[in-house]
């Protein structure tokens, strides 16, 4: 129904695509092609603002998504479901080059797979990430760290909110994340670090009585000079 409004002078596209009945995300079969990214790409090419919201595995749509967004050259914000910010997503998303802000969102239905995010290692190029300053994501320290020291990592992140669900090293894992930041983010402004620490199989390992998040672990955060 929503094609009906699409043309070229529409900047911002707000939509929830529902695929519950579809036979192929009941036998958890990767589609090739969503018509609907087609008209959105061909329909509306100067979008700024796409806000786009599915139920189904990252990993289930990923082909018909990045080249929707690869599609889109004007895209100033993305906003997706939490475990949307996958590798590829994320590799594709770096060659936009007006991109602000990368938003991950909570949404009251259970949405995606936390399989798609286990590691998170986009492969960047030269000019990656050139205006992004907001990041928003589920991901673990280490690789969110890993992230921030590659080559033509976006270093002029001014927010950066992350979503931890898996600790490693606990402690000394966190402590060596906020190093990183404090060296790589210089012009980091807002951190905001959700740490879901959950002692359950398979989740996270058990902490030792000691392990607490201290002073310690923090202190490399007084390095970010900005950080309000």
């Amino acid at each position: 129904m929503s094609v009906i409004f699409m043309h070229e002078r529409v900047t911002k596209l707000v939509v929830w695509m529902p695929f519950d009945d579809r036979d192929e995300f009941k036998r958890d079969v990767e589609v090739q092609e969503v018509p609907y990214f087609h008209e959105v790409a061909t329909r509306m090419p100067h979008l700024k603002d796409l806000d786009l919201s599915m139920n189904i595995p990252a990993r289930l749509i990923t082909e018909p998504l990045t080249s929707l967004l690869s599609s889109l050259p004007a895209l100033e914000t993305v906003t997706l479901p939490r475990y949307y910010i996958t590798t590829l997503i994320l590799t594709t998303l770096s060659c936009l080059p007006h991109l602000g802000t990368i938003e991950s969102v909570y949404l009251p239905k259970n949405v995606g797979s936390t399989d798609d995010i286990q590691s998170v290692s986009p492969t960047l190029h030269s000019g990656a990430f050139p205006s992004l300053f907001h990041l928003s994501l589920v991901t673990t320290p280490t690789d969110l760290q890993r992230f921030l020291e590659m080559t033509f990592a976006p270093l002029n992140l001014t927010n950066l909110y992350v979503e931890c669900g898996k600790i490693i090293r606990g402690t000394k894992e966190i402590r060596a994340f906020f190093a990183c930041v404090s060296e790589m983010c210089q012009l980091l402004r807002l951190l905001h670090f959700d740490l879901l620490w959950m002692e359950e199989p398979g989740v996270c390992p058990m902490r030792e009585a000691e392990d607490r998040i201290t002073f310690e672990t923090l202190e490399p955060l007084l390095r970010c000079r900005k950080l309000v």
